[in-house]
């Protein structure tokens, strides 16, 4: 069921299609070339006829590419926002799904690939903080059954870190991000780098978004941490914020789980 917060966000980026695309189109195909990168040392000849799953998939930016280079391999893209599809190009191997990343309408076992990008954060429950970790953590527990076996989950997420201990800043930002903010507060937050469109944002520390894929019994496969330097937010007690991109499997069953960490 659409929430609040989730109709919110796609009425964003239904409204800003041409800036998430047109703007940052090539600074995000090279981010998309690295992780081509990084896939092929951990996936090998094996993925040539690969069965990918891009949630958030956007304009197909990623998919594009990844089919470009892999021609036996098959896409399907989902996304909430219709016009963020619209800008979606055709390929055969490419199938396009708008829907909801908390309802995956998958078979389990249906994927060699996932991607997620920059999603995670959008996954706000209303009800408070600590729903929204569980929010976090159930949506990738469902995209481990979607996995095959040997299955990878490439994840792309923003970490902030303030000078608050543990998770204090992090909970500052979910609490200010999810209310209903005038037009004058909204702008004063997107002034330092929040961008909420008032449906409200989690980010996490480096520490737990680590700590959440092991909660979800995910291992670590490849992990890269890139600072932003000189970021708006260090001068309202952000010191540490920077993408980071994770390339995950799941762990064997009985591997026992770790409790979500809340430091930074």
């Amino acid at each position: 069921m659409l929430t609040r917060g989730d109709a919110l966000v796609r009425e964003h980026f239904d409204s800003n299609t041409d800036v998430y695309v047109d703007r940052y189109q090539d600074a995000y195909k090279v981010i998309c070339q690295e992780r081509i990168a990084i896939l092929e040392g951990v996936m090998g000849k094996a993925a040539e006829d690969f069965a990918l799953l891009d949630v958030g998939c956007g304009a197909g930016i990623f998919i594009d590419m990844l089919l470009s280079k892999y021609e036996k391999a098959q896409a399907w893209g989902m996304d909430s926002s219709l016009g963020m599809l619209k800008k979606n190009g055709f390929i055969s191997r490419k199938s396009l799904i708008l829907g909801d990343a908390r309802e995956l309408p998958f078979r389990p076992k249906s994927f060699d690939l996932i991607n997620v990008d920059t999603v995670m954060h959008h996954l706000v429950d209303f009800r408070g903080y600590q729903n929204t970790l569980d929010a976090i953590e159930r949506f990738l527990l469902s995209l481990q059954e979607l996995l095959k076996p040997e299955g990878v989950l490439i994840v792309h997420e923003i970490y902030h870190e303030s000078w608050l201990r543990d998770s204090l800043g992090t909970r500052m930002v979910y609490e200010l991000s999810t209310l209903r903010l005038p037009p004058i507060a909204a702008n004063l937050l997107k002034r330092v780098g929040l961008t909420t469109a008032n449906a409200g944002v989690c980010f996490l520390t480096r520490r737990q978004w680590g700590d959440a894929f092991l909660q979800a019994n995910y291992e670590t496969l490849a992990v890269t941490d890139k600072p932003w330097v000189g970021h708006r937010l260090r001068k309202i007690g952000f010191p540490h914020n920077g993408d980071l991109y994770y390339t995950l499997r799941s762990r064997e069953s009985g591997t026992p789980r770790h409790e979500v960490g809340s430091g930074s």
